[in-house]
């Protein structure tokens, strides 16, 4: 197993955690055994001798997250088993850096996690070959000059931040 982590091995596990970070916000679920509906009683039957004794927020987890794969299509659902296959054949240190980061996402301003999120669909959208030449582009980089970029995006004021957001506004913040 390569104990590299690079953006194609790792991206799709941080970003199934993104799509599941709502889960734990999600009230709506019944989680009384009795109140789940059929499909999801199906799908969570392994857990149902100890159903009335996990936490609240864990049955609330499991129930929703059976009615999102339920409402998947297929395809969906075998590109969620990929994800889940990838994860699992990450270190436990890889893991700890993807749970780290997937915090540091959770605590950014909705504002910047939304932007995000739109950058990481533009760039789902290219097609391989030029994601292929982003990914080349930033991996060349000489490590100094990556932290460099780093830091300047950290160090900009509000107003430079709007500025670079109209300025890549229809790119996705990714220049050509």
């Amino acid at each position: 197993m390569n104990k590299s982590i690079t953006i194609p091995a790792w991206l799709p596990a941080v970003c199934l955690l993104i799509m599941s970070a709502g889960v734990y916000a999600d009230n709506s679920a019944g989680t009384d055994w009795d109140q789940l509906d059929l499909a999801q009683q199906q799908l969570l039957q392994q857990y149902r001798d100890d159903w009335g004794s996990m936490p609240e927020q864990r049955r609330r987890m499991l129930a929703t997250g059976a009615e999102r794969w339920n409402d998947m299509t297929p395809e969906q659902r075998e590109r969620a088993q990929q994800s889940l296959k990838r994860w699992k054949e990450l270190s436990p240190e890889q893991q700890a850096k993807i749970r780290r980061q997937m915090q540091a996402f959770r605590e950014l301003p909705l504002e910047l996690r939304q932007s995000l999120r739109a950058k990481y669909q533009w760039y789902k959208e290219q097609p391989p070959e030029r994601r292929q030449a982003l990914r080349e582009r930033w991996q060349d980089l000489p490590e100094e000059a990556k932290e460099q970029v780093r830091e300047r995006l950290r160090n900009l004021s509000p107003a430079q931040k709007e500025q670079l957001r109209q300025r890549n506004n229809g790119n996705g913040g990714f220049s050509p």
